[in-house]
């Protein structure tokens, strides 16, 4: 899987790099992986999916705000 992880930002430009990051992740095509032009896939199998979801729950229960949404 070439997905990140996670990203380490400075606190000094967090802001900016927030900003920047979610407007070029709105430029991203979402879709099947055999579709022209797609660069976020969905993740591969319904135990992936569990597993996201149960970590964002826990980044936000420990203070985590989502910043981007399709």
């Amino acid at each position: 899987c070439t997905a990140l992880k996670m990203l380490l930002v400075h606190r000094s430009i967090v802001d900016e790099f927030l900003t920047r990051f979610t407007a070029a992740l709105e430029q991203l095509k979402i879709g099947m992986p055999w579709e022209k032009g797609v660069s976020i896939t969905p993740l591969p199998g319904m135990h992936r999916t569990a597993y996201m979801t149960d970590a964002i729950d826990d980044a936000k229960a420990k203070g985590a705000q989502v910043v981007n949404h399709s």
